[in-house]
């Protein structure tokens, strides 16, 4: 067994009537992990969610459940908590990360990118950071070109099997608007990227697709795409 100390996020407390709980963490350096804690609620609050800050844990290797010492909250990290539009975003974020990564699976990047995440660019932000969870796990399609035809000058189009398509070479599939096709295409440039403005509209289309292409190919809901699309 070894102890460490890492940059983390609690983001889910499973509660059991003595105050314990089974907390899931995502952590810079260990990935996602599975904790018990002994005493996560007290009379004066207890651990919070979504809150980042440093984790001081014991990692068992012949066990996924990890033993919880402490986590020291990052005070400059409030506007998580206290922004209603950063909150809900992050829940859909998380659910996406527990759909698509394995137990322990590195991704500091990850981190960054939620990191980033403030009340100024909370839209484009998470819309950025679940692309990069797709585009990691190996099941984002390439938007430069249709794989029907080879034609690069694609306004919207058609996800269908994992692969793009442009509307006149496939009709039946997850549908491409023009502001999911000018996010996809504005991701690979990061001057671009800066440039681009996502409004609510622009946002409700982006979640949409990423929902609708998640259950596409696992023929499962993101139950938190639901809540997040009415309170966009």
């Amino acid at each position: 067994m070894s102890r460490h100390l890492t940059d983390a996020i609690i983001y889910k407390l499973h509660r059991y009537s003595d105050s314990s709980a089974i907390a899931r963490a995502f952590t810079a350096d260990f990935g996602k992990i599975k904790l018990f804690v002994p005493k996560a609620f007290s009379k004066k609050g207890g651990l919070l969610t979504c809150f980042p800050g440093i984790l001081d844990f014991q990692m068992k290797e012949t066990s996924d459940l990890s033993r919880f010492y402490a986590f020291t909250q990052k005070p400059e990290f409030h506007r998580f908590i206290n922004s209603h539009e950063i909150m809900i975003r992050l829940h859909f974020i998380f659910e996406v990360m527990d759909a698509l990564y394995e137990e322990r699976e590195k991704d500091g990047y990850l981190m960054r990118l939620i990191m980033k995440i403030d009340d100024t660019n909370f839209r484009k932000a998470a819309s950025f950071t679940v692309r990069h969870m797709f585009e990691k796990n190996g099941v984002l399609p390439d938007f430069r070109e249709c794989a029907g035809c080879g034609t690069a000058e694609c306004a919207e189009g058609i996800v269908l099997g994992g692969e793009f398509f442009c509307g006149n070479c496939r009709r039946a599939g997850v549908k491409v608007t023009g502001a999911v096709m000018l996010f996809m295409k504005s991701a690979l440039s990061s001057e671009m990227m800066k440039n681009l403005i996502i409004n609510r509209e622009n946002e409700t289309e982006i979640i949409s697709f990423f929902t609708d292409f998640y259950k596409s190919l696992y023929s499962k809901e993101l139950k938190s795409a639901a809540t997040l699309s009415v309170l966009l």
